[in-house]
């Protein structure tokens, strides 16, 4: 099979303060918009709910940790760049607990940034 990896939903997790609901209001961390590349260069997956062939490892290597929060993009590209696929699959779903305050989710967004910079370069 062509299909290197798969990810599922991404749901909050009882969201409680006005950023976890306004997060998941706008859905900034759906797979579905990732996965089928849509929403960036090429599709990619988050690690928070993906499954990986054994054989990627092999093929491509590991996660490169120098790329702050971006290591997932950047191994989901060397997946297709590769030949391989990335599939969404709606059934696997998991619930994932959101940033709480706007410190916090400005501090993650910050970071996604600057890690898509060095993804980049």
């Amino acid at each position: 099979s062509r299909i290197g990896a798969c990810g599922g939903r991404v749901l909050s997790c009882d969201p409680q303060t006005p950023v976890e609901k306004y997060i998941d209001q706008k859905n900034y961390f759906s797979q579905a918009d990732y996965a089928d590349g849509q929403a960036s260069f090429l599709p990619w997956i988050m690690t928070c709910n993906a499954i990986f062939r054994k054989s990627m490892f092999e093929r491509i290597g590991y996660f490169d940790n120098r790329l702050r929060n971006v290591d997932d993009t950047d191994f989901s590209w060397r997946i297709c760049l590769g030949g391989f696929q990335i599939k969404y699959v709606e059934k696997a779903v998991v619930y994932h607990k959101r940033r709480s305050t706007l410190k916090s989710i400005f501090s993650q967004f910050f970071n996604y940034g600057y890690g898509q910079v060095m993804l980049e370069r």
